[in-house]
């Protein structure tokens, strides 16, 4: 995890630019609204997706810039310094298998506090229905 780190953050520069250590992580959150590791964990989770041939990390940075500031593909592009057809390639199969994993990372306050009802409940309005399966009990 350390090398996409690393490779997380090379690729960050192209985007944001050089900057001073502590200048660069404030400027990484605000750019793709998440940090390098949790850039490098969305990276391992969405490697066993449907992905454009040869993905790159710097990718998954389109797509996270794409989701924070949510711009015209003709305006990201540019700022990444490539053609829209090539930034739609490769961002929107990214975005699609970030959204494939939110059975394992999304939770609600609903979730977790209606968790322990069963069918059984002597409240049965409470039954609660998810996309994502049963709830376990």
């Amino acid at each position: 995890m350390v090398a996409h780190l690393k490779a997380f953050e090379i690729a960050a520069e192209d985007i944001i630019g050089e900057l001073a250590p502590y200048e660069f992580h404030k400027q990484y959150v605000g750019h793709f609204g998440v940090n390098s590791c949790v850039s490098a964990k969305i990276w391992d989770m969405i490697q066993g997706e449907d992905l454009a041939p040869k993905t790159k990390c710097h990718h998954l940075l389109w797509a996270l810039y794409l989701l924070k500031v949510y711009n015209t593909e003709v305006v990201l592009s540019r700022c990444v310094g490539v053609h829209p057809n090539t930034f739609r390639k490769f961002a929107w199969p990214i975005i699609k298998a970030i959204s494939n994993q939110k059975c394992k990372v999304v939770s609600t306050l609903i979730d977790s506090f209606f968790a322990s009802f069963t069918v059984h409940s002597p409240f049965p309005f409470f039954f609660l229905h998810r996309s994502c399966g049963p709830i376990d009990s």
